[in-house]
């Protein structure tokens, strides 16, 4: 039957945008689950589950999404689920049949790793056994699947009359799922795909919810929203929306307020913060740090046993005001209020970085364990009492409350916010921080908003979610970059799917050995440099004729040929556009002008390219974090870290010691590499973090696979990033030649090598991770550069 929802306005702010009111929230540790037992037979053989889902819990043995119990044995079981092997948290399918080697096991052909843990899902699951297919989509895009994964052609338990379903745990044992999962719907006999539940944000270019309409759910099918909480019943929490009645009985959950309420507004339609189970373990702690630390109940619940452990949230913010709730605090050694990103090594969340409450009512900025050398800030804190947590990042202050009232300085809760003490901090991106700093076992709650507030946040201030995120100057970023591949032919061959006309395009071959082709606007379609080579310019526009509309074009003949057009080779093209609201400008220059180069971003260029187009130079890179002194580079084409060039100077620094850039000019040096007396031209490409869109910034490497995480407010298309100071290659890294995580297929800029197998980053909806111990990507307490560029900005992303 056709459904109707009059929700209309969703956490995107689109208008018509369709909005999931309520998730339903699993956790193991409570044996949560729905299970439904038909009272008569449908189709046994083809079916479809959809539902959106948030995972809170990784290398777990198994969790369980959606399963059927047997009928006789083992067999007829089908399951969805996923189960760690090696570590990996693969997604994989269970069909079990009297035949021996029944399919199981990890089902995405590319070994697409589906962990992470800060935003939204869609999975969409297509069974045919009749035909002995599946398919499977994630977030919209059909995953290419192992065949020896496909169901046989027998009958299953599925709408089986007298056979029990589950959602959320094994219908044959005991492994429960993990997270938050909304917008279900089970279509009995039909097959479906992922555009009849969701659509794609032609505003933003997300893939989101949609109210469907004239969907078949079959004998036993149904759609679960969870949107009545008034109970935990069938015909409540468990009420089938789909007209058929077939309403599933929930196990264990609670709609009690509370930290137990397992009915909350963290849907794919508004993201809530959470404690970010990717960025528990930071440098500047040590090794022990994070050791015994657990997530629980949807990443709120904060426990800790025997270690010391510092946890974050998934959302971190630069300005507004902001407020969120913790309470359970079981001993003295848990606090709770906000950490800053690193700026420097060893120092993330240490000294200026960190301000917490301790149980003593003391606020610490410079001690991450115990409670000795506190401030006096309230009272005493109990298990019991609910601690308010504010930040004004306008006024660069934070406070607390305890049950309501703020606290005054002096050892007393009994202020209002607006006459409460408030502690001084420094600008930054600052993000929601508990700590347990002892031996024995600790626990705290947090509530961010997706269940009702205890009390009131002070006037002004906002709870960390999608919906309050302000919206981005670009709303789609494929606007201005967007990464395509595609395949030469040898021939006429328009590249049209770029999208936008773009003045920079960098493309490299990927099967075999070739040279990088850099090419731009100002210098003519086609003239181009090599990112690997010292090379002057070649005007190669016999091959590369033209910047189309919707991206370039293409010929069969000229010497670079190889480079961008050789018969079935693959490629990938990298392409930006001009613009001071991206933060990209290009520049042209000559030697011998005087050295006070005009630009037109508007503001001061953090990241800075630039080479000589007529002598045989390094590039030069310059990057606005680590570049201390002004006789200091770093080169494009070779792997050298920072290095220094005697007296010769590449950006003059001023007389207070910042370097001479501004909104409208930059101030050379006297090398040669970018300013040498004579008539020889320079190009120059620059860029400057915007919010939402693309970065340029640093992070700390911590020796580890389980790598640094880093926030940059967007799910990542492209980085290049580097070990600052070690004979590391540039790597580039994007979501096209890797649509899933890992990342594994790398590319770099010393090099003319093709595809390399080196697992560097996972891309996350917030930031990225990195998942490599190599030096080249994490070295302990060692600063790595990158400058980065998003598919979706964080408030638009789903998980990846």
């Amino acid at each position: 039957m056709a459904l109707f929802n009059s929700i209309r306005m969703g956490a995107s702010g689109a208008e018509g945008a369709y909005e999931i009111e309520r998730s339903l929230r699993f956790n193991s540790a409570d044996d949560t689950y729905l299970e439904f037992t038909p009272s008569s037979t449908g189709n046994r053989k083809v079916w479809t589950f959809s539902c959106w889902l948030k995972r809170t819990k990784l290398g777990t043995n198994t969790d369980y999404l959606f399963s059927c119990n047997s009928v006789s044995g083992n067999n007829g079981i089908a399951a969805l689920y996923w189960y760690n092997y090696d570590n990996t948290d693969d997604l994989s399918t269970y069909f079990d049949t009297p035949s021996s080697g029944d399919p199981y096991g990890r089902v995405i052909d590319d070994s697409r790793i589906l962990r992470d843990t800060t935003a939204w899902y869609h999975l969409v699951w297509q069974v045919d056994a009749a035909n002995t297919t599946q398919k499977l989509w994630v977030n919209g895009e059909e995953q290419t699947l192992q065949s020896s994964k496909n169901p046989p052609n027998v009958d299953y338990g599925v709408s089986f009359s007298g056979n029990l379903m589950r959602i959320g745990r094994s219908s044959f044992g005991s492994q429960v799922f993990n997270g938050y999962i909304a917008e279900v719907h089970y279509c009995d006999g039909q097959k479906y795909q992922a555009s009849d539940f969701g659509e794609t944000d032609s505003d933003t270019g997300q893939w989101i919810p949609k109210e469907v309409d004239g969907l078949t759910y079959g004998t036993n099918g149904c759609y679960l929203n969870f949107s009545d909480n008034s109970d935990t019943t069938a015909t409540t929490l468990g009420k089938d929306y789909s007209g058929n009645g077939n309403n599933w009985t929930p196990n264990n959950f609670s709609v009690a307020a509370g930290t137990g309420n397992d009915s909350l507004t963290d849907t794919p339609t508004n993201n809530y913060c959470t404690w970010n189970l990717l960025d528990y373990v930071n440098g500047g702690f040590g090794t022990s740090w994070g050791a015994g630390a657990r997530t629980a109940n949807g990443a709120l619940e904060m426990t800790a046993s025997g270690k010391n452990t510092l946890w974050h949230g998934t959302f971190f913010k630069n300005s507004g005001k902001w407020y969120y709730e913790s309470t359970g605090w079981n001993h003295d050694q848990i606090k709770g209020g906000w950490g800053r990103s690193a700026t420097s090594a060893g120092t993330e969340f240490l000294n200026a970085n960190c301000f917490t409450l301790n149980q003593n009512g003391q606020y610490q900025s410079n001690s991450p364990t115990g409670t000795a050398g506190g401030t006096t800030y309230g009272g005493s804190i109990s298990s019991s009492d609910v601690i308010g947590c504010a930040i004004d990042l306008d006024n660069l202050t934070v406070a607390w409350s305890k049950n309501g009232q703020w606290g005054d300085g002096s050892g007393n809760w009994d202020e209002t916010y607006d006459n409460a003490s408030k502690i001084s901090i420094t600008a930054g991106y600052w993000t929601p921080t508990h700590i347990h700093g002892g031996s024995s076992a600790g626990q705290c709650f947090a509530n961010f908003g997706q269940r009702p507030l205890t009390n009131d946040p002070p006037s002004g201030f906002k709870t960390l979610c999608a919906s309050n995120i302000s919206t981005p100057t670009i709303k789609n970023p494929t606007d201005y970059f967007n990464t395509v591949t595609y395949t030469g032919n040898n021939a006429s061959n328009d590249i049209t799917t770029v999208g936008f006309q773009p003045n920079l395009t960098w493309i490299k071959q990927r099967n075999q050995a070739e040279n990088h082709f850099i090419t731009d606007s100002v210098r003519g379609a086609g003239v181009q440099l090599r990112a690997a080579q010292q090379d002057q310019e070649n005007d190669d526009s016999a091959t590369f004729d033209a910047f189309l509309s919707t991206g370039f074009s293409l010929t069969g003949t000229g010497p670079a040929k190889p480079q961008v057009n050789d018969d079935t080779d693959s490629y990938v093209a990298w392409n930006w556009k001009e613009s001071a609201t991206a933060g990209f400008d290009i520049v042209a220059y000559n030697g011998d002008e005087d050295d006070t180069i005009s630009h037109n971003l508007g503001v001061s260029p953090e990241f800075m390219i630039i080479k000589s187009r007529e002598s045989s130079n390094d590039w030069m890179i310059w990057h606005h974090s680590v570049i201390d002194a002004d006789n200091k580079v770093l080169n494009c084409n070779n792997g050298d870290g920072v290095s220094t060039s005697g007296s010769n100077t590449f950006i003059k620094s001023s007389s207070g010691g910042s370097y001479n850039v501004s909104s409208s000019t930059f101030k050379l040096g006297s090398s040669a590499l970018v300013q040498d007396g004579s008539s020889n031209d320079y190009i120059a490409y620059l860029f400057d973090s915007v919010e939402g869109y693309s970065k340029v910034d640093t992070y700390i490497g911590n020796g580890d696979s389980d790598g640094t995480f880093v926030y940059t407010g967007f799910r990542p298309a492209w980085i290049l990033l580097k070990h600052s100071n070690s004979s590391e290659h540039w790597y580039i890294y994007d979501n096209k030649r890797n649509t899933g995580n890992p990342l594994n297929l790398e590319l770099n800029t010393s090099t003319t090598q093709d595809d390399g197998t080196f697992i560097g980053p996972d891309f996350l909806a917030n930031g990225f991770k990195i998942r490599n111990s190599n030096s080249a990507f994490s070295t302990s307490g060692q600063i790595y550069l990158y400058l980065a560029f998003a598919e979706n900005s964080f408030k638009y992303a789903n998980a990846r």
